[in-house]
């Protein structure tokens, strides 16, 4: 019963903030919100449908809300203002991407006040600009446009940005001289990025990156295409796979035994991880689910799969309404995670009948159930790759020793012949790997 009631109200508030948001693209989506949703006509009693009701409809307004709130119109052509940095650089092969927040009232909101709002700031990708600095922006705001079907302006809008500046000419009026958390995050992962780099070669140096926090360094065009093709993108982007697995050999190694001390530990490196990541929609979404779990077992409950992500959905949407809506990455990562308890034991008990190898069968059986679990929204994107089904199964094992070897790498990266030693054996992983992708890909 309390299985059924939980599902029910998570799956109330997650439905009523989608649909407050404003938009019906996610429809695929909202199956899997839809089915435990409707569960509630078999409740013995009718007394829990008010209460359903008031949920859907608080979670409605919410959303509604704070979409109207956070609403900014900036006037397009030549601007010229003070900002602050509020997000760490985004360095990419050729410029800096900024996330800035202007000093002075140049926007208006959506009852037409003047206001203050955030703009994305193209700048030279060899700018000394650092988090919390101050700066100075003299540049064309333009209005972010869709492109190739991807709605632009709705995946800027989840971070409050509504204007753009491409070719901005930027100078810095103060530097921040405050301790950040996340500007000395941000400072490690890049430290961490050129440790990598100083023992492994390009483009497997990126594709580590990739691995270990979701780093955007530049991919060459080749892999990148092919990495689309073979539908494996998500190899470069740390996502809740690679949280678990590495939550996981820190359990291991770990010395703790007792259940509480083991959630704590879940919790404090799940957070770590997220931060130092850059805290994507998949990456915070295997935080919160693997932190859950801890703390459920902990209670010495049952951890029940659907509640869980329901309950992790609804955490993140709580604090970014529009996640649902405008992400993609948020979209995937939680119908991959359906697609896994829906048709995960169906794949692994097929692929015991086809006698799959040991090595192989695991990840036949996970990449065909996330594959199902996403393709009603790679069809409607025109991304899906059924090549992926067979792509996907013979790369996804050579990942976890790849993972391990990078993270042992940062560790003796204070001693180069280890370091030396362990940049050659990763390499030669996940050479193999990109191997495999690009023969895929020219198929």
């Amino acid at each position: 019963m309390r299985y059924k009631i939980s599902l029910i109200f998570l799956s109330a508030w997650v439905l009523g903030v989608s649909l407050g948001s404003g938009s019906v693209s996610t429809f695929p989506l909202l199956f899997w919100v839809l089915t435990p949703f409707l569960t509630f006509l078999t409740l013995p009693s009718k007394r829990y449908i008010a209460l359903i009701v008031g949920v859907f409809l608080f979670s409605f307004a919410y959303s509604h809300l704070s979409r109207q709130i956070a609403w900014r119109s900036f006037k397009a052509g030549k601007a010229s203002f003070s900002a602050t940095v509020v997000a760490p650089p985004d360095y990419r092969q050729k410029n800096t991407n900024l996330l800035v927040e202007t000093k002075e009232p140049i926007a208006h909101n959506l009852w037409g006040k003047p206001a203050k709002g955030r703009v994305l700031v193209r700048a030279d990708r060899y700018l000394p600009v650092r988090f919390g600095d101050e700066i100075h922006i003299t540049s064309t705001l333009e209005k972010p446009e869709p492109f190739e079907g991807f709605n632009y302006p709705l995946f800027l809008e989840r971070d409050g940005i509504f204007a753009i500046a491409p070719r901005a000419e930027v100078s810095v009026i103060s530097s921040s001289r405050n301790f950040s958390l996340v500007a000395g995050l941000a400072e490690l992962r890049h430290t961490f990025e050129r440790s990598i780099g100083k023992y492994v070669p390009e483009p497997e140096g990126s594709f580590l990156c990739g691995l270990l926090f979701g780093s955007k360094r530049a991919i060459p065009t080749d892999v990148s295409d092919a990495l689309k093709a073979t539908g494996t993108s998500h190899l470069v982007a740390i996502s809740g796979a690679n949280i678990t697995f590495i939550v996981s050999i820190a359990l291991s190694l770990l010395p703790v035994s007792n259940r509480t001390f083991q959630a704590v530990t879940v919790i404090l490196l799940s957070t770590w991880l997220t931060l130092l990541s850059g805290s994507s929609s998949s990456v915070t979404r295997g935080a919160v689910i693997a932190s859950m779990n801890a703390v459920v077992k902990a209670s010495g409950r049952r951890a029940w799969a659907l509640p869980g992500i329901l309950l992790a959905a609804s955490v993140m949407l709580l604090f970014n309404p529009l996640l649902l809506i405008s992400d993609p990455g948020f979209q995937l990562s939680f119908a991959a995670y359906g697609g896994l308890l829906m048709f995960g034991n169906v794949l692994q008990k097929a692929s015991t009948k086809l006698a799959l190898p040991t090595w192989m069968a695991g990840s036949f059986s996970e990449t065909g159930a996330a594959s199902l679990g996403t393709a009603p929204l790679t069809l409607l994107s025109g991304s899906f790759a059924l090549r992926g089904l067979v792509i996907n199964p013979l790369v996804l094992w050579l990942i976890p020793p790849a993972t391990a070897l990078g993270f042992v790498l940062l560790g003796f990266s204070w001693f180069p012949p280890l370091a030396t030693v362990l940049g050659i054996a990763a390499w030669a992983i996940l050479h193999f790997a990109l191997w495999i992708i690009k023969t895929g890909g020219g198929i």
